[in-house]
Formats: C-alpha cells, structure tokens, sequence
C-alpha cells in the first residue's frame, strides 16, 4: 500500500536550518506551503521536507531555497563545521528564489514545443564536429556533455534562463572541473564549433520557447523559416521547401527553386547543394545575415537531396570549412519529427531525448555529483586535487548540476581525480630509480620466504622419493609378468 507523502516548507535562519537538516524534530516550528510560498528575506533560508505519514523515519529534506548572494557562507559553514553533510548539493536540491517561483508541482516537466528532435540531432552534430568520430563510437555520455545538450535541457526546463547565460556556466563548469586541454588547436576548434552554432542555439530556443526570446533582428528570417518548416510537417502540407524558403527569399534570393523542389531530379538537387555550399564559401564573413541564410537551406536541402538521413554524408566533407552547414541539416531533420529522427543516428537520438524531456522531480534526491554553485565555493584550485572537498569517488566523468534538474557530463582530467595518487615530479623521479627489489624482487621474495617452506619442500621430496621407489619396483614386476606370458603366448602348442 502507497503511503501519503506530507511535504512542509519552512523558512528559517541558521540555526534552526541545521536542526532540520540532521532530520530532528520541527514539529513546533511554524511551515507552509512550497509552491504558493514565493517570498523570503534575505536573511532566511528555505526548506521542502518531506515525511511518509505512518513512518518512523525522520522527516526528509528534499530542497534549499537560499539567495544567491548566501550560497557561499552556507556551503562553506557546512563543509566546515558539519562535514557530514557535506556536499549538500549531492543529496538536497539548491534552489534559488527565481527557479522557486517557477516551480508549480513535484514534477517540473520541461517544454520544447516540437523540437526535441532537432535538438537531438544537434547534440550529436555537435559531438560530431568536435572529436570527427562516427555516430557508432559515440557514447551517450558525449552527447550529455555538450553545451547544445545543456542549453536545450535548461531552456526547456526554465525558459527565462538566456543562452549566452547558459554557456558561461557550461564554460565555467569544464574549467572548473579541469576540463581544459593544453591543446591550442583543440581549444581554437571548440571555440570555432561554438561560435559557428550561436545562431543555431539562439534560433532553435526561440522556437521552442514560442518566439518569446529577444533575439537579434537578423535571426528573424531563420526562425520564422523554421517555424513555417515546423507546420508544414505537422500538418503534412505538400510541398514543404516553398513554405521553408519564403522567408528567405529576401536574404538568399536563390532559395526560390525550393518552389519546386519535390519536382527536381536528386542530380539536380545535388547540382543545387554544390551551388549553395560554393555561394557560402565564396560570401564575406561581414555578411553574416546571408552566410547563415546559406548554411540554412543549403542544411535542409543535405536532409532531402537523396531521401533522409542517408544524405547527411553529404554536409560532412564540409565539417571544417563551415561547421553550421553540418548542424543546420542535424536541426532541420529534426524540425517537426516526433519518432523517425529521434530513433536514427544509431539510438543516439532516441537517448539524447529522453534525457532532454526526463521531469525535473523535487522530492527525489539530485542525481548529480555536485552543482557548480557549491563546488565553485569548495574547490581549490592550488590543491593537486581542487575537488577533493567535493568527496569524489568516479575518476573518468563527472556529472555537474549547471543549474536546477540540468546535469552535464564533464571529462575530468587526472589531476583532479582521488582515486589516483598524485606525486611532484622530483618523486616520480625518485620512483623511477633502480632500486635492489626492482633489479632482483624474485630473488629478494625467495629469502624471505624460503625459511618457512624449507622443511615442507624436504618433507615433500622424501615423500615423492618413497612413492616413486615402490611405484618402481611393481613395475618391475608387472613387466616381468607380461613377458612371461608373452612367451607363453606366442609358443607353439604341443601336440
């Protein structure tokens, strides 16, 4: 039988805040509600604790409202003075007052409006573009740790968050984290890749928030062109390209042979991606708005030219040259599919989704190994370990909470790791000499130990020796049998 949850929200200063953390009782302390309770001074601190009625189990702190600015000395004071429980934000939500006020229910769905596909696809273009792998050998986890994943996640979950916002966080986050290769070229190619998909992340969070988003004017004909895409599909209207291209028409004048696109040869429509992706390389950098129109539909027509996914191949011999071309044919496949495009890309869609649309529940426990908001207060960046405050126990990945309900899988490097012990390199040096027991470890094991097996391995041998001698002698005495008998065998019988 389901037992009835009874949720209490209690707004208090520190000392009874630790009372209610250690799960004592609050019986005589005054609560509300969480969601119709949305003001605070800055001087209190917010708690949702939850208790199954009938159980004996103390009550269970689920979140913390605190401000922004209090983030710091809270986390602090616990990581001093109360160790056990700390790092809060691994088993409580940290929740400031402006995600408060936006949280309704327990269960906080996020809204994309019809472009949890398009998103999809453009996390694995993105993972795509950076490491030049293939779809088959990239792990989910990849896909979980891109910033397109993050700005989709947290602009569906809290619509008010803006992208440039978002990404100083997911930036900050890897650096944090010690994400940051030494690799110049590596880093110049993640910052091209970002930069080649701003217009992307900006076009595709308008659309998913319902054109709510101030964006920049000459974003305009690329989202109204995605949002006639978006209806065309999902009203199954004929002709799809004349509805894409007509908002177009007044930045790339050539789109206007997507009129009669469903009528041209896949030839002709390969000539035609040929012309496009020659107009965009051959377009100066300074006329941005053409540039993006160009990668826009020369994308969409990658996604038709020869019937679906199969034509993707043709954006990926472009993959340096103009990485927006591989994200924008990703984005517009996915423009208006529910199921066909979520489930390519060898499952990969299909789990980015699933991630992407998972409700942000506050009675469950984060599933993250800490928030940025605390491990920015506990990390130590002139420790060989700046997390180990943080009590990490995984040495390969780590999962960050950017924001409430938004985890992003950060690559952590070796150094930040606890599991691996760490030396300076005047003792890496020192291990590296030859020593006795390196030269010789055999020859040093069998003295020690030789003492204690001497008069096992004598006491062995005699008793091997005997066995053997009687083994011997009725040998002997079998052998002589059966010659006997071969000779009587092999006489001739008297008559």
């Amino acid at each position: 039988m389901n037992m009835k949850t009874d949720y209490r929200y209690y707004v208090v200063g520190e000392d009874n805040l630790d009372l209610i953390l250690r799960g004592e009782s609050v019986r005589k302390l005054a609560y509300t509600d969480f969601f119709s309770h949305k003001s605070m001074s800055k001087k209190k601190t917010g708690v949702l604790v939850a208790h199954d009625e009938g159980s004996k189990a103390p009550w269970r702190p689920l979140a913390i409202v605190c401000h922004e600015e209090n983030v710091r000395r809270m986390c602090g004071r616990y990581a001093h003075l109360r160790s056990d429980l700390s790092p809060i934000s691994v088993w409580c939500h940290l929740i400031s007052p402006t995600f408060h006020n936006t949280i309704h229910k327990i269960n906080h769905y996020p809204s994309f409006r019809g472009t949890v596909a398009a998103w999809s696809g453009l996390c694995v273009a993105e993972r795509l573009l950076l490491t030049g792998k293939t779809q088959r050998s990239i792990p989910i986890s990849a896909c979980l740790g891109t910033a397109t994943f993050a700005i989709a996640r947290s602009t569906g979950l809290w619509p008010e968050l803006a992208v440039p916002k978002i990404i100083e966080r997911f930036s900050a986050t890897n650096a944090l984290c010690g994400n940051e290769s030494p690799d110049q070229r590596k880093q110049e190619r993640i910052a091209s890749v970002q930069n080649s998909l701003l217009p992307l992340w900006l076009c595709l969070s308008d659309l998913a928030n319902g054109g709510k988003r101030s964006t920049e004017d000459d974003l305009t004909p690329l989202i109204r062109a995605l949002s006639e895409l978006m209806l065309a599909r999902e009203r199954s209207l004929d002709n799809e390209g004349q509805w894409f291209s007509s908002p177009l028409l007044d930045v790339v004048p050539e789109a206007k042979v997507f009129e009669n696109i469903t009528e041209q040869t896949p030839e002709e429509r390969l000539g035609l991606f040929d012309q496009l992706v020659w107009l965009l390389k051959h377009t100066r950098s300074s006329e941005t708005p053409r540039r993006d129109a160009l990668a826009m539909v020369a994308g969409y027509l990658a996604t038709v030219a020869a019937g679906g996914e199969a034509s993707l191949s043709l954006v990926h011999g472009f993959a340096d040259e103009c990485p927006e071309l591989l994200g924008w044919s990703y984005l517009l496949g996915g423009i208006g599919e529910r199921i066909t495009w979520t489930s390519g890309f060898d499952g990969l869609g299909r789990l980015v989704a699933r991630e992407l649309t998972r409700p942000f529940r506050i009675d469950e426990s984060p599933n993250c190994d800490f928030a940025f908001d605390e491990a920015e207060v506990l990390s130590d960046v002139e420790l060989q370990q700046p997390l180990i405050h943080l009590k990490i126990k995984q040495s390969k990945t780590l999962s960050v909470g950017i924001f409430p309900g938004v985890n992003v899988v950060v690559p952590v490097n070796d150094h930040t790791t606890l599991d691996t012990p760490q030396f300076t390199r005047e003792e890496t040096q020192e291990r590296a000499k030859p020593t006795k027991f390196n030269e010789n470890a055999l020859a040093i094991l069998a003295d020690e130990i030789w003492p204690h097996l001497q008069h096992r391995v004598a006491d062995e041998a005699r008793h091997h020796a005997s066995q053997k001698s009687t083994y011997t002698r009725r040998q002997s005495g079998q052998k002589g049998k059966r010659e006997v008998h071969s000779d009587l065998v092999s006489m001739p019988e008297k008559k």
